[in-house]
Formats: C-alpha cells, sequence, structure tokens
C-alpha cells in the first residue's frame, strides 16, 4: 500500500519538475577582476574571484547574493591586501521567448565590503558599506550549464567614495527549466 502512495508521489514530483519553463536556480563561480580607485592615489589592479546564487521568482526577476574577494600587492605601501564582498539585490532577467534561461541580465546588489592588509608593516581591517550596478549575459551550451561574463559598477565607501569597475567570467549552473529544443 505505502509503494504506491511513494509512486504517485515520485510521478507527481517527475510533472512537476518537467513542467518547469523557466529554471528556479543558478550557482555561478568564475575569475573576476578589479581596477581599484586609491583615492588620489595609482588605481590597482586585483585579481580574483566571484560566487553568486539567483532564485527565480518567476522568468523576468530573481533574488541573487554574491560573494566575491579580490588579492594585489600595493605598489605604494608594499604589503598584500584582500577585500571580500557580501552583497545582494534583486536581478532582472531579459528572455526571449524561445530561450528558457536568460540571456542578459541586470542587477543591483548592496551589502558590505571588508578590506584587510598590512600598511608599512602594520594590520590593516576595515568594513564598508558596498553596491554593484551591472550586467552580464549567459551563453547557455548545456541542459544546466552556460557560460557567464559579467561587468559591475562597484562602489564602495569606506572614508570616501571608490569608484572600481568589476569584470567576471565562468560557469554557471542551472537548476530546472525546460529542456534545450
Amino acid at each position: 500500500m505505502q509503494a504506491r502512495y511513494a509512486l504517485l508521489l515520485v510521478c507527481l514530483w517527475n510533472s512537476l519538475v518537467c513542467a518547469q519553463t523557466y529554471p528556479k536556480a543558478e550557482l555561478f563561480a568564475g575569475y573576476s577582476y578589479t581596477n581599484i580607485d586609491q583615492n588620489n592615489g595609482p588605481r590597482e589592479s586585483a585579481n580574483g574571484f566571484e560566487f553568486s546564487l539567483s532564485a527565480n521568482l518567476n522568468k523576468r526577476f530573481a533574488f541573487e547574493t554574491d560573494f566575491s574577494g579580490y588579492y594585489q600587492q600595493l605598489r605604494d605601501r608594499g604589503g598584500p591586501a584582500g577585500t571580500f564582498s557580501y552583497m545582494a539585490g534583486p536581478r532582472f532577467n531579459f528572455v526571449r521567448k524561445q530561450h528558457t534561461i536568460s540571456p542578459l541580465f541586470l542587477h543591483c546588489l548592496l551589502g558590505f565590503q571588508h578590506l584587510i592588509g598590512s600598511d608599512f608593516g602594520s594590520s590593516v581591517s576595515d568594513t564598508a558599506i558596498a553596491a554593484a550596478l551591472g550586467g552580464g549575459v549567459e551563453w547557455k551550451f548545456s541542459r544546466h550549464l552556460a557560460l557567464r561574463s559579467s561587468v559591475d559598477y562597484a562602489l564602495t565607501h569606506y572614508f570616501i567614495n571608490q569608484n572600481n569597475i568589476r569584470t567576471s567570467v565562468g560557469l554557471a549552473y542551472v537548476f530546472g527549466g525546460a529542456p534545450q529544443k
């Protein structure tokens, strides 16, 4: 008797999963580069990573969380430095009718950035408000995988506003959605 209920539950779950017309979530991991405003000093380049997870509420709207980290050797101060950002916010997907994954998206992320490093032999640590405004494009090459590239205007505010640009490229894993035709 219980085997029938289990079989019925599996059939219902399978029909719900197959009926999805848009992805339910997306996980991104990739390389990221940023160009950092040094407040009256030379701009610094930093390499790092970016991870994000977006949960789609419908075809066009999602909630995105983002974690990124960058490492650099400061030219004028001689010490290593790193920044880590934790942000979240809305993501707007632009979907063409024949596609189930968004080929283009825009997002507005707000959160915090944490700076660590050494300055002339002493340790430095600070946390500031951060924002990232931008978007990206994805090229789907299998049912669940896409190549993603994005560009953001990143704003931080430690003791004055810093205007930064960050770019990233990597793989996005798509959960759910209709099969590719």
